[in-house]
């Protein structure tokens, strides 16, 4: 009977609402770019201290698994993506394209490297691998034996891309945006076919930074007038809402879609809890800037979020979400914090209007590149939730798992100005629990497995009170 209850307690363990914390150090000051799952959490970034990019393998319990440095100097690694028994990694070497395959265990099996530029996004669709980035001009191109083989796009620059059910979403940031009458402040999101030709664009008054799908739309984060932004754009390319928040100076660097919408960044708001009329109401930062991780749901309603804070400067980079969220970031403090994050988004116009954008053939041929690589020993070390970096200079990089019931809604109850104490519970406060959109893949399994477990747990217990053995 011991055994029994033993092994039932084991088996609940996974299944229990946790979050865990790492922080890493590669030898420098170290930004987490990308993070992948798969049969574990890969995480891509460089080190800046020497410019030198690292992948590493985490369970999904955070456990470092493994950890692979390019000791090449110059280089930086932006993007990831897992196909078939492959670790496909993309960036530049020496103001170089650069790509980078391992196998799943952290072997190094090639390097290539191709003309002038950088490699930003990558991603699996339609049997095929796509890249964006920049050259001579932006462009989109298939991964080919050899290669790659795409379009440019006039006049554009810092393009991402999403896969979708038939075809590929792309953002781009325009700087020479003459042609079509667009101040340099705007950008461009795009639907393109798998044979990358396009099918509409629309200019948007904003900085698109990054983009994801759910298969049908797209939502894309950045920056607009000098604040953060979250919208959706629909498959026939009209804007469907549009949400501002932040103050100035802030943005959003990833958005991932899974049930809810999920967005992460970094913002800089020095009023206390006051609204800014262009954007919307946050709670004041703490030290130079703070990062956030915020949950939407389709509609655009705000569901909960909490803040990345700290006495230096804080930045979550990258969420991606299955049964937890899984985010990763840097902090540059000597301690931080995940705190409650006050936040009322306000609806705005992104106004929008269909261009035709101009696209011409595109190929770059890749050559092998012996890179050097190391193996960095005890790099990450187990914190508390609570505190995020604990080392007191540089910056180092996190990754970090996170329960979606631990994103509460945070609301005022009075007009009362807060005090600005993370440390302190406030009276004229009160945190809701958001009501949660699970993924929905996940949550009917974990929440049916968890209560039979208990239930059978409960019941041996009772048996072995009353009845005996």
């Amino acid at each position: 009977m011991k055994k029994l209850i033993a092994l039932l307690l084991i088996l609940t363990i996974p299944f229990v609402s946790a979050s865990w914390i790492r922080t890493f150090d590669a030898g420098g000051n170290e930004k987490v770019k990308d993070l992948e799952i798969y049969d574990g959490l890969y995480v891509v970034g460089y080190s800046e201290g020497h410019w030198a990019p690292f992948i590493m393998k985490f369970s999904i319990n955070g456990s470092e698994l493994w950890g692979l440095l390019i000791d090449e100097k110059g280089a930086n690694l932006n993007d990831a993506i897992i196909a078939g028994d492959r670790i496909y990694a993309v960036g530049s070497l020496k103001g170089k394209v650069l790509i980078v395959e391992l196998s799943k265990d952290g072997e190094l099996l090639k390097g290539l490297v191709g003309d002038d530029g950088e490699l930003l996004s990558i991603v699996s669709a339609n049997e095929s691998i796509f890249v964006s980035g920049n050259g001579e001009k932006a462009f989109i191109a298939r991964l080919e034996d050899g290669g790659l083989e795409g379009v440019r796009v006039n006049w554009s620059t810092d393009v991402k891309i999403a896969p979708a059910e038939n075809g590929l979403y792309a953002a781009f940031a325009f700087m020479n945006d003459w042609p079509f009458g667009l101040p340099s402040s705007e950008g461009v999101v795009a639907k393109l076919t798998f044979t990358l030709e396009p099918e509409w664009a629309v200019s948007i008054d904003g900085t698109p930074l990054s983009i994801a799908s759910d298969g049908e739309n797209a939502y894309i984060g950045g920056y607009a007038h000098e604040e953060a932004f979250l919208a959706k754009v629909m498959s026939n390319g009209n804007v469907s809402w549009a949400l501002q928040f932040g103050g100035t100076w802030s943005w959003v660097n990833s958005v991932c879609v899974n049930g809810s919408i999920y967005a992460a960044g970094l913002y800089d708001y020095n009023e206390d809890y006051s609204m800014d009329p262009d954007g919307g109401m946050m709670t004041k930062v703490v030290g130079k800037v703070d990062g956030f991780l915020l949950m939407f749901g389709r509609d655009g309603e705000y569901l909960g979020g909490v803040a990345i804070s700290g006495e230096g400067g804080e930045n979550a980079e990258m969420v991606v979400v299955r049964d937890h969220i899984y985010l990763t970031g840097y902090a540059g403090s000597e301690r931080a914090w995940f705190r409650d994050i006050m936040v009322e988004p306000v609806k705005f116009a992104l106004h929008s209007r269909q261009i035709k954008i101009t696209t011409m053939p595109f190929e770059m041929r890749l050559k092998n590149v012996s890179l050097k690589t190391a193996y960095p020993t005890n790099a990450t070390r187990e914190l508390s939730p609570a505190i995020i970096a604990g080392r007191a200079f540089g910056v180092e990089g996190f990754i970090a798992g996170i329960h979606p019931s631990e994103l509460r809604v945070f609301r005022e109850s009075t007009t009362t100005t807060l005090k600005n104490d993370i440390t302190t519970k406030i009276s004229t406060t009160k945190s809701e629990t958001a009501s949660i959109a699970y993924p929905e893949e996940e949550r009917g399994a974990y929440s049916w497995l968890m209560l039979v477990l208990i239930v059978l747990l409960a019941v041996m217990l009772i048996r072995r009170r009353f009845i005996g053995r």
